[in-house]
């Protein structure tokens, strides 16, 4: 996998051995696809691309209800929402927001806390989720939290469908064995693949 180090030295070669002019050009050509870029993510319809996301959201049978949209400069801000599955409570969250970043696009989820009818099987309480894509990483989303159960990481390949993840249990989630009976217990903690 190529850093961002080795593509910029790539780069910096590749305008040496071109000569001024075409340069120059390149230069010109980069600045203004930046510039395009960010006007595209600054002046986006956050709402409409919101609630298409939604839709395809409840299209995997996920729905996201009750909560204040607030856009911003760079992306959108959930607060106070409502989360089901297939028709059934799992949560609520005080802030979601999504945002994308040049090459990234984030969504951070704050103030998780899941429905007390799962207590049994998992801590209430999720402080942060972050979720994050890269073009520097295309076939990756990086997944991280942390909260009442412990510390979490993990990533899903986009290509094969896979979910990775490890969890460094807290003590109240290590109490918690009907979820861990579905993870691999390791050195460092517990693993899940699929």
């Amino acid at each position: 996998m190529f850093k961002l180090k080795d593509i910029l030295m790539l780069l910096l070669n590749r305008f040496k051995e071109l000569g001024d002019i075409q340069a120059n050009k390149a230069v010109r050509f980069f600045l203004y696809t930046i510039l395009i870029l960010f006007f595209l993510i600054f002046f986006a319809p956050k709402e409409q691309l919101y609630f298409y996301l939604e839709q395809k959201l409840q299209d995997n049978k996920i729905v996201i209800y009750q909560e204040k949209v607030q856009p911003t400069n760079i992306g959108i801000v959930l607060k106070d929402g409502l989360i089901s599955y297939n028709k059934i409570f799992i949560g609520l969250f005080s802030d979601l927001s999504i945002g994308s970043y040049w090459f990234k696009t984030n969504i951070t989820i704050n103030n998780f806390f899941i429905d007390k009818d799962y207590k049994f099987f998992m801590p209430s309480k999720i402080d942060k989720i972050d979720i994050s894509h890269s073009l520097l990483n295309p076939l990756n989303v990086i997944i991280v939290a942390s909260g009442e159960f412990g510390k979490l990481n993990g990533s899903y390949d986009l290509i094969s469908n896979k979910l990775k993840l490890n969890l460094t249990p807290s003590e109240t989630m290590k109490t918690k064995k009907e979820l861990l009976k579905f993870m691999l217990k390791t050195k460092d903690g517990y693993k899940y693949e699929k």
